[in-house]
């Protein structure tokens, strides 16, 4: 942890695969949740025309949804960026999302300032899932902290 201190972060997963994101500053305007047969993200703030959750089917399981975060590091100046799904196929679409210059460009176009930087922000990301694979995945919504 001495040089996380010191070094911009990527976590690949949720706390339940990255007990260290517990260490560090987290989302607070999307969580994930679990429970009774079912797994969802809140949102916590809610905008005009936004679920309070998003939940995915438990069977079968056809899509599913992420959460893709860049947020103020450990120490000023930092970022730490967080790609966690509700279950690994979410995860999976996340970070494949963001290696996709036109989707990836799509999401900088909301989060950039007019300074031309990139603000903090919390996107929720909704992918298919055909086969076993995620197969398209899209921006849900994004909130900029």
């Amino acid at each position: 942890w001495d040089q996380a201190n010191r070094k911009n972060l990527i976590f690949i997963g949720s706390v339940a695969e990255n007990p260290s994101l517990r260490d560090i500053p987290d989302t607070r305007e999307f969580t994930l949740t679990s429970g009774n047969g079912f797994a969802a993200i809140v949102n916590h703030h809610p905008l005009p025309g936004e679920p309070k959750m998003y939940k995915r089917p438990e069977y079968p399981l056809t899509h599913d949804y992420a959460i893709l975060a860049l947020l103020p590091g450990m120490q000023p100046g930092l970022k730490t960026l967080i790609f966690s799904g509700l279950t690994t196929y979410g995860t999976q679409a996340a970070v494949e999302f963001a290696c996709h210059p036109d989707q990836l460009k799509a999401l900088l176009e909301k989060v950039r300032g007019k300074n031309g930087k990139i603000r903090p922000f919390e996107a929720v990301l909704e992918t298919s899932i055909v086969g076993g694979v995620p197969v398209e995945t899209h921006l849900v919504t994004v909130h900029i902290r």
